[in-house]
């Protein structure tokens, strides 16, 4: 188990690139937690995994789904679009689990 700082102490040295998130991904993350939660438990139910991270410019969040072999992807500019991504990954992930193709291929995520 990670050896977390207790309080008054420094944080251990970050590895990697870290910067300031943009507030542009703020305003898109601003939806229902009951989408996100929604999404992740029918990806996780599913056997599937998913990231959701910043475009390297900042300005729209992708959100991937990683189901056996496939991964499917969506850019997200808005919150709007956010919701209609994590609502095709619970449909990717039903799919998945059913052992069928997805109900939407046009949708807002695309197979790669």
């Amino acid at each position: 188990m990670p050896d977390y700082p207790q309080s008054g102490q420094s944080r251990p040295k970050q590895l990697g690139r870290t910067r300031d998130v943009s507030p542009r991904v703020g305003e898109i993350w601003s939806i229902d937690a009951s989408k996100v939660h929604a999404a992740l438990g029918a990806a996780f139910a599913a056997g599937c995994a998913v990231l959701i991270s910043p475009t390297s410019d900042g300005g729209a969040l992708s959100v991937t789904l990683y189901a056996g072999e496939q991964r499917h992807r969506a850019y997200c500019s808005s919150s709007s679009e956010l919701q209609d991504a994590l609502d095709a990954v619970g449909d990717v992930a039903e799919a998945h689990l059913m052992g069928g193709p997805a109900k939407q291929q046009n949708g807002p995520l695309r197979a790669r």
